[in-house]
């Protein structure tokens, strides 16, 4: 470990003229607000329901709509970015959060909640393409693996802030005033991203530009967005159902909120250390289906497994198989046409979010009528279908060539 972390200092020392530092940070702090709203809306949901008086079922609904909003502005997100560039894809973005934010804490019933998380999904919508975009053409491309992975880990920063906004606001001074702390973290972000410059130089493809690309997706991003779709699917109906399954074999809430824990702990080491430290002669959609993969065989151990260690393990190798490949995944997909990156990320965005609103409802109502078995043998299968789709991506495109 560390001389994995010297050779980091080292590269960033050398690279620091380049600005590699403050594009990081920038990307960062925008998506980690991009995301805090739905994370937020979950993590204060006790306390906001029993003050407006609503039940689960809507609850359920508000964080739904956040991603269902976040996938029907992705479609259009992409190509705004590409006019309108980066910095202006991230000054919006946070903003429009910073609007969602406010609009939640002045709710004064469940509707203007709605109204907020709708908002907060067209916000991360917009600010996701930028921050993908500023990355691959501002950071210099041997730090890409390390920009991407340190990128990744603002979804479960963003939950982390959640969690620690109950104790310390929510809990004290309201969840009113949680949410408007929340749009404060707006203020640092706007002063952050100011800093970058209006135009980001754009990348090369072979001397083509944006407007030349044909308009349509070619035949291989359909099939890797689709396992996109499918993998963000299944691993958003992991995390939803875990606990609850888990706590149906008799083990305590406590002890299987720890492993859950632990698994999301591996999820954000995996993103890391696979978009890090991949080396580069690697296909990296091979090793994306690889992961998801192995994923998809530890979800028929999760599915039958009783035994507590056993579980624990189980839970590890699986959140950290099916969760971490999304840092490498994004970065590849971007690379493999740099003068439609935005495009592209914009293309992620709305799988993610599909799959993200899919998974869970799908997992629920096969599970409903027969058991939580009965869905994670389809979180099996659904993880089994993206590692499909992704290597015949490779195979069809090394044919074609």
């Amino acid at each position: 470990m560390s001389i994995s972390v010297r050779i980091a200092y080292n590269q960033w020392v050398q690279d620091r003229g380049s600005g590699a530092g403050t594009t990081i940070a920038v990307v960062c702090a925008a998506a980690t607000l991009a995301l805090i709203p739905a994370f937020l809306m979950g993590a204060v949901g006790p306390v906001l329901r029993r003050d407006l008086g609503f039940g689960a079922d809507a609850m359920g609904g508000l964080v739904s709509c956040y991603w269902v909003f976040m996938a029907l502005a992705g479609v259009v997100s992409g190509r705004w970015v590409e006019v309108a560039g980066p910095r202006a894809s991230l000054l919006t973005g946070s903003a429009i959060s910073a609007v969602a934010l406010l609009v939640c804490a002045s709710a004064p019933s469940v509707w203007m909640l709605f109204v907020g998380m709708a908002l907060a999904g067209v916000a991360s919508a917009m600010a996701t393409p930028g921050t993908d975009v500023l990355v691959f053409r501002r950071v210099p491309q041997r730090l890409h693996g390390l920009a991407f992975g340190i990128k990744q880990s603002s979804l479960p920063a963003a939950s982390m802030f959640a969690g620690l906004g109950v104790p310390l606001l929510a809990l004290t001074v309201g969840w009113r005033a949680t949410f408007v702390a929340a749009a404060f973290l707006a203020v640092p972000v706007w002063w952050v991203v100011r800093s970058e410059p209006r135009k980001v130089p754009e990348a090369r493809a072979g001397g083509a530009t944006a407007a030349t690309r044909p308009g349509g997706p070619s035949p291989r991003m359909v099939w890797l967005v689709l396992g996109m779709m499918l993998a963000m699917g299944a691993v958003s109906a992991m995390g939803a159902f875990y606990v609850e399954s888990v706590t149906q074999r008799g083990i305590s809430t406590g002890v299987a909120g720890l492993f859950l824990a632990l698994g999301s702990a591996g999820g954000v080491v995996g993103r890391f250390a696979l978009t890090w430290r991949i080396p580069d002669t690697w296909d990296p959609f091979v090793v994306a289906a690889a992961c998801v993969g192995v994923g998809s065989i530890g979800s028929l151990g999760l599915a039958t497994t009783h035994r507590p260690d056993l579980l624990a393990v189980l839970t590890v190798v699986t959140f950290t198989s099916a969760w971490g490949w999304n840092g490498l995944f994004t970065r590849a997909v971007l690379a493999l046409d740099p003068a439609v990156a935005a495009r592209s990320s914009a293309k992620l965005v709305t799988a993610s979010a599909t799959g993200g609103v899919l998974g869970p409802l799908a997992f629920g109502a096969l599970a409903e009528p027969r058991s939580l078995t009965a869905g994670w043998c389809a979180v099996s299968a659904v993880l089994m279908a993206a590692a499909v789709s992704w290597f015949g991506s490779t195979w069809s495109s090394r044919c074609r060539a």
